[in-house]
């Protein structure tokens, strides 16, 4: 199932598209292959239905950088609040979970009648997506399992995130986990940046670039101080417990460290997380690492 899900994700973005059949000849109930310049939460997928497989297949596209649209979408990333529904709230990527919110409004009729059919009694629902459909895909799930007017809410169906971003703080996340009433897998492949990257978590990154430069600039042997750290650390040292350091080393640890994420801004993959790791990640070795 993974690698099914994964064709069709290929198979929706343009350049892979051109002059080739889809993989299993399905049929197309649904699409948006193409959106606006500047049209805002309308990222490309269709819906369709695989006789062969029995399955009803509803694909999202990841972001077209050629569309400002999809990309200001992307950028809408600020956490947000929203009351999701039956007892589900929590902040989210905003910009995605709106374009899964028009995805449900233009298909969630089209899918639920298919299904109510007798026709198609055995066939399952299979929502999957890649990156910024990744996350319209998770968020398509949450809506369609926990909004007060969804069709789905008793309904099986199965979510594949393939270099899913994240999209949903711990409360929503922990809630989706703890209840089990929604099968999201989202893929994580190597040391893909995407699963990774969040407005706060760039805030971060840039507050503690700014604490280095500053240390560099205004301390005495400011560089020496950081320079001192880094070499523990690739000796095989964690640089979070090494004995060796000095006052003016522990004091520039500690303010590094003190510059976090709040808890409550940071987001997060939704569902069971698969991470495909590099081998090197997996190093015993520290400084190999």
């Amino acid at each position: 199932r993974l690698q099914y899900g994964m064709r069709y994700c290929w198979y929706l973005y343009e350049e892979m598209n051109d002059n080739k059949q889809n993989p299993n000849n399905l049929e197309i109930i649904k699409e948006r292959t193409e959106t606006k310049e500047i049209e805002l939460y309308h990222p490309g997928y269709f819906f369709g239905i695989d006789h062969d497989n029995k399955i009803l297949l509803v694909c999202i596209r990841g972001t077209k950088f050629s569309s400002i649209g999809e990309v200001i979408t992307d950028l809408q990333c600020t956490p947000q609040h929203v009351e999701v529904g039956d007892g589900v709230a929590g902040k989210v990527h905003i910009g995605i979970y709106r374009s899964a919110e028009e995805i449900n409004n233009e298909i969630a009729t089209d899918v639920y009648e298919r299904y109510s059919d007798d026709k198609y009694s055995d066939y399952e629902i299979l929502i999957c997506g890649h990156s910024l459909g990744a996350g319209c895909a998770s968020a398509l799930g949450l809506i369609w399992r926990y909004s007060d007017d969804s069709k789905f809410k008793d309904i099986p169906f199965t979510v594949y995130s393939y270099a899913a971003p994240s999209i949903v703080d711990k409360n929503i996340r922990n809630k989706c986990i703890d209840d089990g009433k929604l099968n999201i897998t989202s893929i994580i492949e190597s040391l893909d940046t995407c699963p990774r990257i969040t407005v706060t978590g760039w805030n971060q990154q840039l507050k503690r670039i700014e604490l280095i430069q500053n240390y560099e600039d205004d301390e005495k042997d400011g560089e020496k101080v950081i320079n001192a750290i880094i070499d523990e650390a690739c000796n095989g040292n964690n640089p979070d417990s090494a004995s060796k350091y000095n006052d003016q080393q522990k004091k520039f640890l500690k303010e590094f460290q003190d510059i976090k994420e709040s808890e409550s801004e940071q987001l997060h993959p939704m569902g069971r997380i698969l991470w495909f790791i590099p081998k090197p990640v997996m190093n015993d070795n520290v400084a190999d690492r």
